[in-house]
């Protein structure tokens, strides 16, 4: 792997990590796509309202 490499491979875990922190959700098929807010995201998470608390599951 080369340097450069690494330099890419370190910023996608930052910003994992940071996005995660936030309580963002992940897309397992999309590693730069992460939702908050959505059906997916309170399903993940267990919240019962979701879109800015306007929506229920």
């Amino acid at each position: 792997m080369t340097s450069l490499e690494n330099i890419y491979l370190a910023n996608r875990k930052l910003l994992k990590r940071t996005m995660l922190n936030a309580g963002f959700i992940s897309n397992i098929d999309e590693w730069w796509h992460y939702e908050y807010g959505t059906k997916s995201w309170a399903n993940k998470v267990g919240a019962k309202k979701y879109f800015k608390g306007i929506l229920e599951i």
